[in-house]
């Protein structure tokens, strides 16, 4: 069973918990590990190793309630204690074992652990360039920025448009309008996309309902006034403002201007985006050749789909038609970009590209419904930007911003711990009859299915309908009926109807479970959908289970008892190799973690 795996069965099993204190322990608290923190007093050393408090304090803080250190009947500790404390730096030391004996046993010159560091850098130094460079916060949104939006937000525009392959088309469709002829005519000759929804040239937009750049340039217009071409994965437009008229807006409360703000963000955010990846392919030289271009578009299978219509499951790339390019042509140039600058320009021939094609799956594939613009843009997006945002990231020192080192050792660290604890902390396999029949005298208790409570529950629009609702339940009204007159939101299916256990999480559980008697109903409570009662229709009481239905799962919680006993003496002779030392003073003035919690 996988780390993670091991993980969920843990959390999903309190008795379980209770006997794989250490390991689970360990193995929760990996992806919130990377050894040495920054700043602050220390709390421990661990070989060459430092446990900070400011280290302590950020994992401590970012456990859940159920991750918290638990004693050995598995109840959650008190973390203002000292023993809690203790508890929670152990696992901290016992990991940082793990990642001293792992990188002893050469764990970290592994090819594997090298290249995913290699990938991971890579990764996080672009994600951490786009935090920085790109993305826009929704706090640099300004009242006036929201107003401006809703005050847009309140038109409706009407235009002419026609749709090119190409900009040269467009343009050219442009001046033959400039110079006189009618727009249905030219449309009619240039036009490469679908026609409007009422099968004319002809379409309305409310601002905010299409892509930002591209009615950014339509809400530009003076009314009268023609786009230059609008470049969109449909192809490049040319439109005409030639009307307005108002339209419904919603009020403008506090939760619309949030939403507001958020899409101004995300608007803003993806121009930003544009704009630093329209310089970076100029700077970085990428060229590409349309004529190229559209015979690979002309290329592309008509017609292909994702899944196989007999099988319904996706297209076997053996099945997959070849891109069909002349061959004499294999050899033109297809795009060009000088992803180094200080070497030679990586050179894509149609040739090299159709070789590509092969071997690509059937959802990476681009496709010729998309239209020319939106599979130039896929290929662009898939060749050029993706290794753009890689080199201008290494350009700009981000493969060594801290952070990102930070990040990519916590990851790696998790990796090689990981791996570790499945290649070195070897147990006995087999489990014996005997063995079974041990464990099971000892934990029968356990394997007991819950208490199941059947019921039902209204959601109703506000406190006063659930009152009403209830009283006539009371009153002996059937359910149908009450369902019926007094749910806000319906379930046509079930009307209601559910069934909860002792460890279900939610509102209606909790209900139930407060109520003594069948028949009886609940007081009304709130949810997020509205207010609601519930009535207990069927209680099941809980049921021992025979051990020939877990025979597995009890095998299994052997074995990772073993692992649990391994590890932890592995863990006794690492502290005594490597040394540590715990500074308690400090740890004692550690806060605990419902402290954390309302730190602001």
């Amino acid at each position: 069973m996988s780390e993670n795996a091991f993980l969920r069965t843990i959390q999903s099993s309190v008795p379980l918990r209770r006997g794989l204190v250490a390991v689970a322990a360990i193995l929760v608290c990996l992806p919130l590990l990377n050894g040495c923190g920054g700043g602050g007093n220390t709390l421990a050393t661990v070989g060459d190793r430092e446990v900070t408090a400011d280290y302590y304090q950020d994992r401590l803080a970012k456990l859940t309630e159920i991750d918290l250190p638990v004693d050995e009947d598995g109840v959650i500790m008190d973390t203002t204690s000292m023993a809690a404390k203790l508890a929670f730096l152990n696992v901290i030391i016992n990991k940082e074992l793990m990642v001293l004996k792992a990188e002893e046993l050469g764990y970290d010159k592994q090819d594997e652990v090298i290249n995913a560091t290699n990938i991971l850098t890579d990764n996080k130094a672009g994600e951490y360039m786009r935090v920085d460079l790109i993305e826009v916060d929704e706090s640099e949104i300004l009242p006036e920025d929201v107003d401006g939006y809703y005050a847009k937000r309140q038109e409706k525009r009407h235009f002419q448009f026609l749709i090119c392959n190409f900009e040269d088309d467009a343009l050219a469709a442009r001046q033959e309008i400039i110079d006189g002829a009618a727009w249905n005519d030219v449309a009619d000759e240039y036009n490469d996309g679908s026609k409007g929804p009422t099968g004319d040239y002809m379409m309305s937009i409310q601002y905010g309902m299409a892509d930002d750049i591209f009615e950014r340039a339509l809400f530009e217009l003076e009314e009268g006034q023609m786009s230059m071409p609008i470049e969109t994965v449909y192809g490049y437009w040319i439109v005409r403002y030639t009307s307005s008229e108002p339209a419904r807006e919603r009020p403008l409360d506090d939760e619309y201007r949030a939403r507001i703000r958020r899409t101004l963000a995300a608007q803003r955010t993806k121009l930003a985006e544009k704009e630093f990846f329209d310089e970076s392919r100029m700077r970085h030289e990428f060229t590409m050749d349309e004529a190229a271009m559209w015979m690979v578009f002309q290329g592309l299978p008509k017609d292909e789909g994702y899944l196989d219509l007999e099988t319904n499951q996706p297209i076997p790339k053996a099945q997959l038609a070849p891109l069909d390019v002349p061959a004499e042509e294999a050899d033109r140039v297809f795009f060009s970009v000088r992803f180094d600058l200080n070497e030679e320009p990586d050179v894509w021939t149609i040739g090299k590209y159709k070789g590509l094609y092969a071997e690509m799956s059937v959802f990476q594939r681009p496709k010729r419904a998309k239209m020319l613009g939106g599979v130039r843009q896929q290929i662009i997006a898939d060749m050029v930007t993706k290794r753009l945002l890689l080199s201008e990231a290494h350009e700009r020192g981000f493969n060594e911003d801290s952070r990102v080192v930070s990040e990519v050792r916590i990851k790696i660290e998790e990796f090689m711990v990981n791996r570790f604890h499945e290649e070195v902390i070897k147990i006995e396999d087999f489990v014996s009859a005997e063995d079974l029949a041990t464990f099971w005298a000892e934990h029968k208790y356990q394997y007991k299915t819950p208490e199941q409570r059947e019921g039902r529950s209204v959601v109703c629009k506000d406190k006063a309908t659930a009152a009403q609702a209830r009283e006539a339940l009371l009153a002996g009204m059937s359910w149908d009926e009450v369902y019926a007159t007094h749910a806000h939101v319906k379930d046509p299916v079930n009307a209601g109807a559910f069934t909860v256990d002792a460890h279900t999480m939610s509102p209606e559980r909790d209900a139930t479970f407060d109520i003594a008697a069948v028949g009886d109903v609940s007081d009304p409570f709130q949810i997020k959908a509205g207010w609601v009662v519930v009535r207990l229709d069927n209680i099941i009481p809980p049921a021992q289970r025979e051990m020939e239905e877990v025979r597995e799962e009890i095998a299994q919680r052997i074995r990772l008892i073993r692992k649990d006993d391994a590890l932890n003496q592995n863990l006794a002779t690492w502290r005594e190799e490597f040394g540590v030392a715990i500074n308690e003073d400090a740890l004692a003035a550690m806060p605990s973690w419902d402290e954390l919690q309302i730190a602001p």
